[in-house]
């Protein structure tokens, strides 16, 4: 079971990086007629929405079970047990937590999706194709507001985890212009991990929700909902999951009681918070990432991972 603290709520891909306004996904970044945005173009965007997170800076809830005593029946008065006047049943329990949770063996990856795009205003999905657009003046500015609330991170915001130390970007440009902004205000020169490209999204690419379900009836609905199908030419959703996952298990077994920046897009971060999860990946649309927002994983040993955060908004 994976302990997790999740402030994120259902909502666009990019729209996937592209496909709803502020909360496209680097699929379709704006919402298409159904309701969706799309995956970047979503960035792509979830296919239900939700009211926005709200960050919570303060402490993390104690992700460790209540310890209980040998002898204790958990949920029972001890008065109650010796009502009758016989000695209570002993009942061996555990003394204390079910697993260690020791702060130092724990990596604290900081997962930023890459500010607004020409695409993403436009609310078409921008995936893999490189290099991609880059950022508008606006996405600039969300870019830097994201530097600042990831230079907050051990600091002001979320006090119990490390600050930043190391940078991660995807390749595409529009996320080596955001990790850019992030490693100047950290002190961070990125590195690249092509893993963490937003999905292909095939024919697909630089259309809108719209333009797809013209000339494929159904098919974007099938994308979102089975997270099984493939774009004609591109990647289903789980096919994300399978080259992301790897990525996020090396870089947590690379940075124990560090914190690691990833830069990427709306289904790649949808991709790793649903496997840190145990979700299906027919549910990862669901989670809403605004451009520039900050989700954030503590991962320890055994891939037991704790979901702090999810789409907090850069510019609250």
């Amino acid at each position: 079971m994976r302990p997790h603290d999740s402030q994120q709520t259902p909502g666009a891909a990019e729209p996937h990086d592209g496909a709803t306004g502020t909360d496209s996904t680097d699929g379709a970044e704006g919402t298409g007629s159904n309701g969706r945005g799309p995956a970047e173009a979503p960035d792509a965007p979830a296919h239900s929405s939700v009211a926005d997170p709200q960050p919570d800076p303060g402490p993390e809830v104690d992700p460790q079970p209540e310890a209980l005593s040998v002898g204790a029946v958990p949920g029972a008065e001890p008065a109650a047990l010796a009502a009758d006047g016989k000695t209570p049943p002993t009942r061996r329990t555990f003394s204390g937590p079910r697993r260690s949770f020791d702060p130092s063996l724990a990596a604290t990856l900081v997962l930023v999706r890459h500010g607004q795009t020409e695409l993403t205003v436009a609310g078409a999905y921008s995936g893999a194709a490189a290099p991609g657009p880059g950022l508008t003046a606006r996405g600039r500015t969300q870019a830097a507001h994201a530097a600042d609330l990831v230079r907050r991170v051990g600091r002001e915001a979320w006090t119990e985890l490390p600050t930043a130390q190391s940078l991660v970007s995807s390749p595409l440009a529009r996320a080596q212009e955001t990790a850019a902004a992030v490693g100047r205000r950290v002190g961070a020169n990125p590195t690249v991990d092509d893993r963490l490209t937003e999905a292909d999204f095939g024919v697909w690419e630089g259309l809108t929700a719209l333009e797809i379900a013209e000339g494929w009836p159904g098919g974007l609905e099938e994308w979102y909902e089975t997270g099984t199908h493939r774009a004609p030419g591109g990647e289903s959703v789980a096919d994300v999951g399978e080259r992301v996952a790897p990525a996020i298990s090396e870089l947590a077994a690379e940075h124990r009681g560090r914190t690691a920046v990833l830069v990427g897009h709306t289904v790649q971060i949808r991709a790793a918070i649903g496997v840190a999860l145990d979700a299906p990946p027919s549910r990862w649309s669901t989670l809403r990432l605004p451009p520039a927002s900050v989700s954030i994983l503590r991962v320890w040993p055994g891939s037991i991972t704790e979901v702090v955060a999810v789409g907090v908004p850069s510019d609250l």
